[in-house]
């Protein structure tokens, strides 16, 4: 039993192996998270710390699990020393699949105005936070990554070490990280760059992988020795013709997954920068102040839509001259919040504007009774409406 899947020489086994390393990496994220969850439920969180919902917390376990079914047996074991298909379809893995979730499901705070630093600590975490938020250094970062731990040089000399095959998933699991966090990572901030520019980012994981897997398919021998003269898992299966098979994941199966984070990418930046608009009904400004102050509110987006369906729905058949716009409140404290509030202009009498204020607050705040407490008063304090000239206000 190694402690760490490596390149050691023996016949293959199709028998369970484990690899204690694993598994106490994996429960290490687990714990890590879960205390800093448990540090984040009402009553605990203090003033300015950032907050997790249900949905981070399975999009966080959900990449565990992808972690573990790269790492541990059978693919972590055929990556290390028998397979270089195998050693494509768990950097894929890793790279694509589980950093990304990893980073979605962690706890987000609000953006804030960048302080000037005032001790070595704070200088660190400023230029990390910067370095995290570049695109050019993520891209670069997963680039040079991604072409030294193909290097057969580097593959042949660490794969048949567990320090050395442990290694390289550290330096692609660091690279992905790199390379995801300028579009999900939570330290990003204002820094993070518009999601169209993130479409463009993506080339860089569509394009390099690539550039490995041209290597795989057009080259008339294996690149590596340490899967050259691996025991062969198949017999019908040669070292020529499996590395064709890695650079078949990393054109293919690659680009699939590319498209499907292009595609998840674009639905978030629709959802979230479009034109709220339909026909026959108000017209809503996309103003990008409103954006960014409801930026990291969870929900706080589909609760000003569901606010301005409740507008649209309490209006008078016949309203005439109505209009939406935002207004800004500066709540103050240490947080430096910025409540949205969506005002109606209607010339509407006392007893009308009453009447609407009222349909306008049950039906909202029907909206807001069905969701989490936290997530409620979040939302509550950070996102108002009013009625301009009469005073009436569902908070």
């Amino acid at each position: 039993m190694s402690w760490w899947p490596s390149a050691g020489g023996a016949a293959w086994d199709w028998g369970w192996t484990p690899y204690p390393a694993v598994w106490l990496l994996l429960i290490a994220f687990g714990c890590a998270y879960a205390l800093r969850v448990r540090s984040l439920r009402p009553g605990r969180r203090r003033t300015g710390d950032p907050e997790v919902s249900a949905d981070q917390i399975v999009l966080f376990a959900a990449g565990l699990v992808m972690l573990w079914a790269a790492l541990d047996w059978p693919l972590g074991a055929l990556a290390a020393g028998y397979l270089a298909s195998a050693n494509a379809l768990q950097d894929l893995l890793i790279t694509l699949a589980a950093a990304p979730l990893l980073l979605l499901g962690l706890p987000r705070g609000r953006p804030r105005p960048e302080q000037p630093p005032s001790g070595l600590r704070d200088h660190a975490m400023q230029r990390l936070r910067r370095a995290l938020g570049s695109p050019v250094v993520g891209g670069a970062t997963f680039g040079i990554a991604l072409a030294i731990t193909h290097l057969p040089v580097v593959v042949d000399a660490l794969r048949p070490s567990p320090w050395g095959s442990f290694a390289i998933t550290a330096a692609w699991l660091a690279a992905a990280v790199a390379l995801w966090s300028p579009l999900v990572g939570p330290l990003a901030g204002r820094h993070r760059p518009p999601y169209l520019v993130g479409m463009l980012y993506l080339v860089a994981p569509f394009v390099f992988p690539k550039v490995v897997g041209a290597f795989y398919l057009f080259r008339d021998d294996p690149l590596y020795d340490v899967y050259e003269a691996a025991p062969r898992v198949w017999a019908d299966v040669t070292a020529h013709g499996d590395q064709q098979v890695a650079g078949f994941t990393l054109w293919i199966i690659g680009s699939f997954m590319v498209i499907a984070a292009l595609a998840v990418l674009f639905f978030r930046w629709y959802q979230e920068d479009r034109r709220m608009s339909t026909p026959d009904s108000l017209d809503v400004p996309a103003d990008p102040r409103a954006v960014d102050a409801l930026f990291d509110v969870p929900g706080g987006w589909a609760a000003l839509e569901r606010l301005i369906a409740s507008v649209q729905t309490a209006l008078p058949p016949r309203w005439s001259g109505a209009e939406l716009t935002f207004a800004y409140r500066e709540l103050g404290g240490e947080t430096n919040e910025t409540q949205v509030i969506l005002e109606l202009h209607v010339a509407l009498d006392g007893r009308a504007e009453a009447q609407l204020a009222h349909a306008i607050e049950t039906d909202y705040e029907a909206h807001l009774a069905s969701l989490p407490a936290l997530r409620r008063e979040q939302i509550a304090r950070r996102v108002a409406f009013r009625i301009v000239g009469y005073g009436s206000r569902v908070s």
